[in-house]
């Protein structure tokens, strides 16, 4: 992981060409920045092209059950923007 990345999650959100394509919702810690072409060379040293993120969403934080596991409809309902396919 990258260091300025505290936390991270990647889900799927419907693309129109793909079917799917998916998202890197991220925490920063704090003062960090993040470029989306940063973070898509970093997972493309260690992933297949396709499964590297094609968009990068900021959060305050990801919503997380008892548990400690994310969840992932209410990351795709509140972290993704309707806009952003």
């Amino acid at each position: 992981m990258l260091p300025q990345i505290r936390k991270a999650a990647v889900t799927g959100i419907p693309d129109s060409c793909w079917g799917e394509v998916p998202v890197a919702i991220a925490v920063l810690n704090h003062g960090g920045t993040l470029e989306i072409d940063d973070m898509i060379r970093h997972c493309r040293k260690h992933l297949a092209g396709f499964k590297a993120p094609k968009r990068l969403v900021l959060a305050d934080e990801l919503p997380r059950n008892a548990f400690r596991k994310n969840l992932r409809r209410e990351l795709r309902d509140t972290c993704i923007p309707e806009t952003a396919n």
